[in-house]
């Protein structure tokens, strides 16, 4: 009589697994059709492959679909006293695992099975105790009888029976594997001798190598799509899966991705089509000389076939904020161009070229004399590379992968890269302006260094000495106003000028005169008539 016996389905097959070596028939193992959507009509497949008892009326639950696959499912069918219960698993990247049981169990079991509501609930049914949950056999069974039960509950054909006997178990099992060149498969069964249930266990694992096919998502109206990948293998397994990838793409089919504000770096750049700025509103075809300018100043220059987008997102461009040397770092552009680099030192005649894509020009020797970099004089050649002085610029062409730096060809300490900084200029002295520059890296050396001082002409101040008159009568407004002509001719307004004065009413003193003259010449003429009258008087009196 078994006492305390304790069997954990999942230790079972363990068990199974550790105690017996396998053995090879030659017999063919199941191959259950693999749930794809987690069906119950999927999940009722897989049931009657396995189970001779009909699919009718089992009870099923299910987990997510993973990679085209359902992940895990369950099922049981209780019909009287025997009971039925279907265990799937297919977890991304493992072996797939299939689990059939069967037993003439007690109302206990039952009532347990009935209390699964959903596939979380699956532990109540994996690794449980069966003690007291089994009817037990009136007498211990043989291989034989073993083999009899087996048949009558599972459609997988047993191999041979051998006896196991643990401290508390005591039944008949079986294990046997088939390799292929796709997959290897082992089942393994067991019937119990002293109680009436059995298990199955078919375990399925590839072994066929996946082979990854990228697969690309329609072009979206950002201009991306998503690069995925499938298996054209089916080898049912992640392995080697390769992550997916967000992809630029040419959405309006215009051979243009992005425009020039999706161009990376620290240059605000227009963009030409054989010399006529780019509006990026129409369709590109054949090859086309394409610049990209920064103001007035070509920076890169370059053939480009329209055969395939040009992407504008995956181009760098930087040049100098700062220092005595002018540089371009240009990447993203894997074609011969030109390059177009300031010249900050009026002694420099040289440029150092570095045939690399570079992210900072620290990575410019100070010597230029590691083995992918090339001086080249300006004017001269230095196969392929050539250049030119051009309106104070390095024109530089022959570049593939690329970045140019003007070069001083001078005695710097070894590791050290000068890095001038400058004050603003001060304001124009006497036809000169000055100002202060430092090097931060403390190099110890004038070389590069930025001039400090240049000419200029100092702004024109206007001088108001050419001047009209003082107007002799005051206006009525108590002001007087002239106008001053610039005398140094800055191109400036005549200058109005204003002075205060003592307004008089010229009308009213004009006709107090004009009455005091005309009083005067009444009175004048009054006395001259008295006189004249006096006189005539005078002589007539004489006469009489």
């Amino acid at each position: 009589m078994r006492k305390g016996a304790v069997l954990v389905i999942g230790l079972m097959i363990v068990g199974v697994l550790l105690f017996f070596k396998p053995h090879i028939t030659g017999s063919v193992i199941l191959s259950p059709t693999v749930p794809t959507d987690c069906s119950l009509a999927n999940i009722q497949t897989v049931w009657d492959t396995l189970f001779k008892e009909s699919s009718s009326g089992i009870v099923a639950f299910n987990a997510s679909i993973v990679s085209g696959k359902c992940s895990d499912y369950m099922a049981y069918k209780i019909v009287g006293e025997k009971t039925y219960v279907l265990l799937g698993s297919e977890p991304a990247g493992t072996p797939r695992i299939l689990y059939g049981f069967y037993g003439d169990a007690m109302a206990n079991y039952t009532d347990i099975l009935k209390n699964v509501t959903s596939i979380s609930n699956k532990s109540l049914v994996w690794g449980m105790s069966l003690d007291g949950m089994m009817k037990r056999r009136s007498a211990a069974i043989t291989s034989t009888d073993a083999d009899t039960e087996f048949n009558v509950v599972y459609k997988q054909t047993p191999g041979s029976w051998s006896l196991y006997q643990g401290s508390t178990t005591l039944a008949y099992i079986f294990k046997y594997n088939e390799i292929s060149s796709t997959k290897n498969q082992t089942v393994s069964a067991s019937v119990d001798a002293n109680y009436t249930y059995h298990t199955l266990s078919i375990t399925e694992e590839s072994l066929c190598t996946p082979s990854w096919v990228q697969l690309n998502t329609s072009c979206r109206s950002d201009e991306t799509l998503i690069a995925w990948y499938n298996d054209t293998s089916s080898c049912s397994m992640q392995t080697g899966k390769p992550a997916n990838v967000t992809l630029d793409c040419d959405y309006n089919n215009d051979s243009m991705i992005g425009n020039t504000t999706a161009i990376q770096g620290n240059v605000n750049l227009s963009m030409y089509v054989n010399g006529a700025l780019f509006s990026f509103s129409s369709s590109q075809q054949g090859t086309k000389l394409i610049e990209l300018r920064d103001g007035l100043i070509p920076r890169v220059l370059w053939n480009y076939s329209f055969s395939t987008p040009l992407n504008l997102r995956s181009v760098t461009i930087k040049k100098q904020t700062s220092g005595a040397r002018g540089y371009v770092i240009v990447n993203g552009i894997s074609a011969q161009k030109i390059i177009v680099v300031d010249k900050l030192n009026a002694s420099s005649q040289n440029v150092c070229i570095k045939n690399k894509e570079i992210s900072n020009i620290s990575e410019v020797s100070s010597d230029c004399s590691k083995s992918d970099e090339t001086k080249v004089s300006c004017p001269g050649t230095s196969s392929p590379y050539s250049c030119t002085i051009i309106n104070g610029t390095f024109v530089v062409s022959g570049l593939s992968n690329s970045a140019v730096e003007e070069y001083f060809d001078s005695q710097i300490p070894v590791g050290c890269r000068v890095n001038w900084t400058c004050s603003p200029w001060a304001p124009c002295i006497d036809g000169t302006q000055k100002r202060a520059c430092v090097d931060k890296s403390s190099c110890g050396t004038n070389i590069s260094r930025p001039a400090e001082q240049q000419a200029c002409s100092a702004a024109c101040v206007p001088e108001y000495t050419n001047c009209e008159q003082w107007p002799d009568i005051c206006p009525a407004s108590g002001k007087k106003t002239r106008l001053c002509i610039d005398a140094k001719n800055c191109g400036g307004p005549s200058k109005e000028e204003t002075q205060d004065c003592q307004y008089k009413n010229v009308k009213r003193t004009q006709i107090i005169i004009s009455i005091l003259v005309g009083a005067a010449a009444i009175t004048g003429g009054l006395v001259i008539y008295l006189m004249t009258r006096k006189g005539v008087e005078t002589q007539q009196t004489i006469q009489y």
